[in-house]
């Protein structure tokens, strides 16, 4: 029940999410503002480290998977796609 409830909670804060995302996006960074390459880099850093410890961690421990599996797709993409989603978006805000 707990896991259940963590899950709706946070996915309804990633779909928060991803609407101010949207709206940075949209509004801010097609004018070409660098303050809003570094809020959307910062919130998405605050998601992946809440990603992390409220639901890969927790989840992993509660059903007593070993640590090679903590590289599951779903944590797995994220954590890669984030840097170079920073170094693209930085060479794109630049040129």
């Amino acid at each position: 029940k707990y896991i259940t409830m963590l899950m709706i909670v946070f996915c309804s804060f990633m779909v928060s999410m991803g609407i101010l995302q949207y709206g940075v996006a949209r509004y801010a960074l097609t004018d070409g503002k660098e303050w809003a390459y570094w809020v959307s880099v910062l919130s998405n850093a605050f998601m992946l480290v809440l990603y992390w410890f409220m639901i890969i961690i927790p989840v992993l421990k509660e059903t007593h998977v070993g640590y090679f599996s903590t590289w599951h797709p779903y944590a797995f993409i994220p954590t890669i796609l984030f840097p170079v989603a920073i170094i693209m978006g930085w060479i794109g805000l630049r040129s």
